[in-house]
């Protein structure tokens, strides 16, 4: 046994001082003349000594002489105990828990005035949790339940008794940690995996209390192999270094300090991780059908080959090779090109720095935005980068498990934090990693692709202005000259930089200092410039040269800030002779792979959700009275959600805080709004509804199958948009940027990709995460506390999904053990925890039956009871077999429907649309399948006057079709309108807390069961609804035939509307600022 193992078992409080710890066994050595007792730090160190060794060699030399001590319970807690004499034949025991003697308290005297014992020499003695009844398991229950709340503190405040040393670490591998080659390795055994695992679950995080209770509970239930708390920590710091996932300190040019995790570190861990290595996808991909960004024209047209992973064009056996290309020139001499050909290299440059390893790119999406680091309403303000691998696919990307975080800072600003981003982002700079797939190891590099985020962040990524200059988009010239925009030199260009800003201020002010110094005033002025023979132009033209020379100065002083960074460059960079980029202004303005002000692409929850959906909101609902607001209200709830990936409305709550909605709430109004506020608005608001509802569905396309005809339709529909606005307020288009942003929307599409594939709903949720961790942090480090808590949830992820990583004392890659991987694999709870989504396994035309309470099982004519039944019934219904009517049936677009389902199925190599009204399935089902029964819909040929909607009519015949037929679920409903349905009271009770209520819900009453408009609006599988219906009912038409002449009426009504509303809001402002002016008077009165 290791000394430092058994000098674990000889300490004990200090009463009255917890700070302190005593060592019992050199306080009662015969050489030692000291007390033994020591700070708790000093455990450790103490028990290095020659002191501390000698003595615990004497203890074990006594052997057969009994020595009463101090020993702690298998928790670590301190307690009372006398051992009986110790033979060699007979080692001394870990545990005592089964050794307490019956006369353990017969030398100690109670003191009944302060119910404590007290040892032959008066001392009070001091009853550790590790053998009062309150943990005892082998005593029996006292009669007195009544427990002195300090021994509980003592105890919690015991478990915590480890030194700062090394001891722990050897403390675990020897006691908890089974033979490396385990299947809970590198952990050791299941307890320190799941203590691991509770620590870094991403959206439950725990505090290090929550921890450390956790092990105490552990330990007094008796769970083996639980490592005290500060071992763990050190296991997990190791295997985080092992990781090469140490946060990198950073300082800014604005001398702002952060912390960062850096990329290149984190995509390392997709090459080596299994789950994620087969989805990447190494090369662009040329597809009829654009899902992708690596489908999109950015990646196959646009970016430069060296930009792309080197390609083998074909590979054939070692073995049929006769020459290299320097035998070729040993024997013909240089290799010559034609005059037209590139000057190719004979040999690729890259292959010295190869060394035979494979070499690849990968493109990223990096994110910013400013964050509330609070759960609170308080706001925190944080800046956090967040990072993508855009070699992936967009399924894989909207999981939570692929969302890598970068940095955080309440000080430096994401332009500043984009510099040390940008680190991993340099031609010269290739990364190593270990591919799992061709099981060697490879370099990468990194090459931004895009930059989402809202509008103010990504004006700040171009060094633009934002909404309050002239130019007001990032992306072309709209504005000019207006007389209430700031007449400064950034509003005018539209050019705002943070970093450059800031030296423009210092050398602005630089440069008035040297003027006042050289110039004007008379006492340090220049020696000429107070001699009166220079006059005149004479005179101007020193002034001149002087003016020259500070301006020189300046920008020497300039170009030598941040003098660190300057210092760094080699003594013949020409970057010493130039500002910088990051040092001095926008590092991405010459990042490579990205042109900031054309790779922001139009964001949709904010720009779209937050921005013309809001808008059209609040134009809506802002004259309605209480009684128009709780029409709609009833009229939404009514709505049917079938089809629709959105929970119930709720329209009750979506009323009564209808000014504070969020990207949820928008989405439903989208969907389903323009069905119900028909008699509730004018006719200008109610096309400007259906405009945006066509709008957004066709924005929400996750397939583009024909991007041309895509494109047409889209820029079409964004032009009767924004025709609409102009025929309820046309001043929206001119201030509104989002609005205005939407233009640009077609050309971010045919370069990017469908626009789900750039939105930041991902992003925004993993802010979450970001939170839980912050507060968590002391915030005296928060950047680095940050960083450091999702560096151990990343090393987490990647162990417990198989991933690879190096092992620093053989060098080789190894992973984790099998049974730690399975636990992933088979366990959906962590995978919901973790956020990864296994692919989808169910398969078309499966069905689930319904709960033996509710499942009905009967013939087929009981089924098919007063049901009338059209084309061919197959011969499996005419016997009297049992059937059982099932929940749900599995489409082909792996939709799951139930009855009252909404379907698109395939009848005759012909696509029909239906209703499910029964799922059925044989009782004996080997060889057969699934049955559904489909109320049939006609879908007409034209589309409905007012909505301007596909339009379905009930068939009075029903079909029979295989489970397998059916294709994918829609939305439809019912038309109210042309039929005229009214609200009344429905027979169904209110409910209240889970409880019926007197009350009645009200509802709308349909007239007819018949008439059914297809829902174009909805967002779930848009794409392929216009995949199956004809063109006729899906080709956009141009709402104004004649778009000059429509445009030139409303801009003429501007040039009038516009003076006139300026004048009004100057007023109005000017009265706003008046009027705080006399209330600041007053107060100062008083």
């Amino acid at each position: 046994m290791p000394a430092s193992r058994a000098a674990d078992d000889f300490w004990e409080l200090v009463p009255d001082d917890r700070a302190r710890i005593k060592c019992t066994l050199c306080a009662n050595s015969k050489e030692n003349t000291a007390d033994g007792v020591m700070l708790k730090s000093s455990k450790s160190s103490h028990i290095r000594t020659k002191q501390h060794r000698d003595a615990l060699e004497t203890f074990k030399a006594a052997s057969t002489t009994a020595i009463p001590v101090c020993l702690p319970d298998p928790g670590g807690f301190a307690m009372m105990n006398a051992w009986q004499p110790q033979t060699n034949n007979n080692p001394m025991p870990k545990s005592t828990k089964n050794m307490i003697r019956e006369d353990l308290f017969d030398s100690f005297v109670m003191n009944t005035d302060t119910e404590t014992y007290l040892d032959h020499s008066g001392k009070p003695v001091l009853l550790s949790a590790g053998t009062h009844t309150l943990f005892a398991t082998n005593l029996e229950e006292p009669d007195d339940t009544q427990v002195d709340e300090s021994l509980l503190d003592m105890a919690i405040e015991e478990m915590t008794l480890e030194s700062d040393g090394g001891d722990e670490m050897d403390e675990v591998m020897e006691e908890g940690m089974p033979a490396p080659d385990s299947g809970w390795k590198p952990h050791g055994s299941k307890t320190i995996f799941m203590l691991d695992l509770l620590d870094n679950l991403p959206r439950l995080r725990l505090s290090d209390d929550h921890l450390k209770a956790i092990i105490w509970v552990m330990k007094e239930c008796g769970t083996p192999n639980v490592s005290t708390f500060s071992a763990l920590r050190k296991v997990q710091e190791a295997l985080t270094r092992e990781f090469k996932l140490t946060s990198k300190p950073h300082k800014s040019a604005l001398e702002n300090h952060f912390y960062m995790n850096q990329p290149a570190a984190l995509l390392a861990l997709d090459w080596a991780n299994p789950l994620v290595r087969k989805h990447i996808h190494i090369y662009p991909e040329v597809s009829k059908a654009v899902s992708e960004t690596f489908h999109a024209a950015k990646w196959l047209e646009e970016i430069d080959l060296d930009e792309l992973s080197p390609i083998k064009s074909h590979q054939i056996q070692a073995l049929q090779l006769q020459y290299n290309v320097l035998d070729i020139q040993v024997q013909h001499g240089n290799i010559l090109f034609s005059d037209y050909s590139p000057n190719y290299p004979v040999i690729n440059p890259l292959r010295k720095t190869a060394q035979g390893r494979p070499m690849f790119h990968l493109r990223i999406i990096p994110w910013s935005d400013d964050v509330s680091a609070n759960v609170s309403k308080q706001y925190n303000a944080h800046t956090n980068i967040y990072i993508t691998n855009a070699n992936l696919p967009h399924a894989k990307l909207s999981q939570e498990f692929f969302m890598r975080f970068c940095s955080t800072s309440s000080n430096a600003s994401s332009s500043e934090q984009f510099v040390a981003l940008v680190e991993d982002f340099h031609d010269q700079v290739w990364h190593d990693a270990y591919d799992c797939e061709l099981q060697e190891k490879i370099l990468f590099q990194v090459i931004p692709h895009f930059l989402p985020a809202n509008n103010p962040q990504q004006s700040e990524t171009c060094s633009h202005i934002g909404v309050n200059g002239n130019l007001r988009c990032r992306r072309d010239l709209l504005g000019g000259s207006n007389a209430d925009a700031v007449q400064s030199t950034s509003a005018m260009i539209g050019v705002k930089d943070k970093i450059a800003q800031h030296w423009i201020d210092q050398v602005i002010a630089k440069s008035k200092s040297l003027r006042h110094e050289l110039i004007t005033d008379l006492s340090t002025r220049n020696i000429r410039l107070g001699d009166k023979n220079p006059k005149g132009d004479n005179r101007k033209a020193f002034k001149q040269v002087l003016l020259d020379e500070i301006a020189v100065e300046c920008w020497n002083w300039v170009i030598w800030q941040p003098v660190d960074s300057y210092e760094r460059l080699s003594e013949n960079d020409p970057a010493r002779l130039d500002i910088r980029p990051g040092d001095h202004f926008n590092v991405l303005l010459a990042t490579r792979g990205i042109t900031p002000h054309q790779d922001t692409p139009v964001e949709t929850l904010h720009t779209w959700l937050l921005g013309n959906k809001k808008y059209v909101w609040h134009a809506t609902n802002q004259p309605w009275s209480k009684e128009q607001d709780e029409t709609f209200a009833i009229r939404l709830q009514s709505s049917c959600i079938n089809g629709l990936t959105i929970p119930p409305p709720r329209a009750a709550y979506l009323i009564k805080y209808k000014n504070s909605l969020i990207g949820k709430h928008f989405k439903i109004l989208q969907q389903l709004g323009t069905f119900h506020i028909r008699d509730l608005c004018s006719e200008p608001i109610f096309k400007l509804w259906k405009a945006s509802g066509e709008l957004g569905a066709m924005i929400w396309y996750t397939v583009i199958d024909d991007m041309n005809e895509y494109l047409h339709d889209l820029q079409i529909l964004i032009d009767n948009l924004l025709d609409a606005w102009a025929n309820v307020d046309p001043r929206h288009i001119l201030t509104k940027i989002k609005l205005h942003a939407l233009v640009h929307l077609p050309k971010d599409i045919q370069r990017f990709g469908p626009s789900v594939i750039f939105a930041t709903e991902s992003f925004e949720c993993f802010n979450a995460v970001f939170c839980t961790c912050s507060i968590l942090s002391n915030h005296l480090a928060p950047s680095r506390d940050t960083a450091d808590s999702i560096a151990g949830m990343e090393r987490f992820k990647h162990m417990v999904s198989d991933g690879y990583w190096m092992d620093e004392s053989t060098g080789d890659y190894i992973r984790g053990g099998h049974q730690m991987w399975n636990f992933l694999k088979h366990n959906l709870e962590l995978q919901r925890r973790l956020g990864w989504v296994p692919e989808n396994e169910i398969v078309a035309g499966s069905v689930k039956h319904s709960s033996k309470k509710r499942r009905d099982t009967s013939p087929w004519r009981v089924h098919s009871n007063g049901i009338i039944l059209s084309g061919a019934i197959p011969d499996v219904c005419q016997s009297d077999a049992l059937w059982d009517q099932c929940e749900i049936v599995v489409a082909q677009s792996k939709d799951i429907c139930r009855a009252g389902s909404w379907v698109f199925f395939s009848c005759a190599d012909k696509p029909l649309a239906g209703r499910i009204l029964k799922i059925l399935l044989p009782v004996n089902t080997q060889g057969k399948s699934a049955l559904v029964i489909m109320e049939r819909f006609e879908v007409k040929d034209t589309k409905d006057k007012i909505f301007n909607m596909p339009i379905l009519i009930w068939q009075e015949d029903c079909l029979i079709v295989d489970a397998k037929a059916i294709l994918f679920n829609f939305n439809a409903q019912h038309d109210c309108t042309s039929s005229k349905c009214l609200i009344g009271q429905m027979e169904k009770h209110m409910v209240q807390e889970r409880l019926e209520t007197a009350l009645f819900q009200k509802g709308v009453i349909h007239t007819d069961n018949d008439h059914y408009l297809l829902n174009m609006h909805a967002f779930h599988n848009i794409h392929l609804i216009r995949r199956t219906l004809p063109r006729q009912l899906i080709a956009p038409q141009h709402d104004q035939q004649n778009q000059n002449s429509f445009h030139f009426r409303h801009a003429a009504t501007l040039l009038v509307s516009g003076p006139a509303k300026r004048a009004e809001t100057q007023e109005k402002s000017q009265a706003t600022r008046e009027r705080n002016k006399a209330v600041k008077e007053a107060l100062g009165q008083k």
